[in-house]
């Protein structure tokens, strides 16, 4: 931790289950935060058993696939969310082809449409209005 190295740390401690206090576990996480390494932060707090902590970094981190298999596991009620949230941040990235088929998983049909649209996917597009 004092070597700047927060990705070491949470490793030590994930990998040989030393028990170290809570605090330590924050700061460790807050770290690997502040470094944008949300996915790691979101591995580390998974491995600590603190689930709800994972959720958000893997969320914040955009690591969406860790995210809904957690969610699945642990929070059936946010799956629809993230799906969603993922494929809002899929057409922010410009990724509508896979941005469609996240909308279509939470059930969110217009915006499905809209990025079939958008991807000159029009027979995709056209399926969709159909169903």
């Amino acid at each position: 931790m004092k070597g700047g190295l927060p990705a070491k740390a949470a490793n030590c401690v994930s990998s040989y289950n030393v028990q170290i206090p809570s605090d330590q576990i924050e700061r460790i996480a807050n770290q690997l935060t502040n470094s944008s390494m949300h996915e790691k932060a979101g591995d580390f707090y998974e491995k600590m058993n603190f689930l709800d902590r994972a959720l958000d970094s893997y969320v914040q981190g955009h690591a969406f696939r860790k995210a809904v298999d957690l969610a699945k596991r642990a929070f059936p009620t946010h799956v629809v969310t993230l799906e969603e949230e993922w494929g809002d941040w899929l057409s922010t990235q410009k990724q509508l082809d896979l941005a469609i088929e996240h909308y279509v998983q939470a059930g969110i049909f217009n915006k499905a449409i809209e990025a079939a649209i958008a991807a000159r996917k029009w027979n995709r597009a056209v399926q969709l209005i159909q169903n």
